[in-house]
């Protein structure tokens, strides 16, 4: 057993035996009182293979870019690529592989309450200050480290948030 998500599953292709994928098993209260019964979930959805054209890229190098992107999430191309290279589907109608099928089946496909990003999602601004800032950094008009401390920031204020909510948390080392 291993943990990679599709990452893996081109390496062991020609494997003597029968390899395929599942999601990871709910927790519940019977195991553990901190459950919240919850389904486990990952997120594995539609647009898990995505792709970025870094803003520095100008002229024909974008025009091809482009061309190239468009290519590659066309549904009538996408499914070979995404069969050979045992990647999540970029966009619908394009389906994961079998041997990497249970990363999508289920509530294990859906998008976890958080999107997927830490914090997001956890205080008013339901991830808007995130994107926002992330939006700086790769359209290159925020430094790194600005950005660094952006998201600092913004997951601080999340986390007291939560803990405003949650006053019995206040009392947590953790917390402190």
């Amino acid at each position: 057993m291993a943990w990679g998500v599709n990452f893996g599953a081109a390496e062991v292709a020609s494997a003597k035996f029968k390899v395929g994928s599942m999601g990871f098993p709910t927790i519940t209260t019977d195991t553990t009182p901190l459950s919240t019964n919850d389904p486990a979930q990952f997120g594995v959805t539609t647009g898990g293979t995505s792709y970025m054209i870094p803003s520095t890229v100008k002229g024909d190098q974008l025009k091809y870019a482009v061309r190239f992107l468009q290519f590659m999430t066309a549904p009538k191309y996408a499914q070979s690529w995404i069969t050979a290279t045992t990647g999540v589907p970029s966009v619908t109608g394009v389906s994961a592989p079998g041997v990497i099928s249970g990363f999508s089946d289920g509530a294990w496909g859906e998008s976890p309450k958080s999107d997927g990003y830490a914090l997001q999602g956890l205080s008013p601004q339901q991830g808007q200050d995130y994107t926002q800032i992330m939006q700086g950094y790769l359209l290159g008009t925020t430094s790194l480290s600005a950005t660094q401390s952006k998201l600092d920031a913004s997951w601080k204020a999340a986390a007291d948030y939560q803990l405003q909510q949650n006053p019995s948390w206040q009392n947590e080392s953790w917390a402190k």
